[in-house]
Parts: structure tokens; sequence; C-alpha cells
């Protein structure tokens, strides 16, 4: 039990990470 509960929670940090980085990328081209 306590390793998924760690496990989710880490896949959910990944999926925030990769959402951010996402946005990022968007700012950049659209200010170009």
């Amino acid at each position: 039990m306590m390793m998924m509960m760690m496990m989710m929670m880490m896949m959910m940090r990944m999926m925030m990470m990769m959402m951010m980085l996402m946005m990022m990328m968007m700012m950049m081209i659209n200010s170009m």
C-alpha cells in the first residue's frame, strides 16, 4: 500500500513537471 501511494505521488509530480514545461514552451513560442 505505501509503495503504491509513493508511486502515485511520483507520477503526479512528473505529470505536473511535464505540464509546466509544455506551458513554458507554448509561451516561448507564442512570444516569438
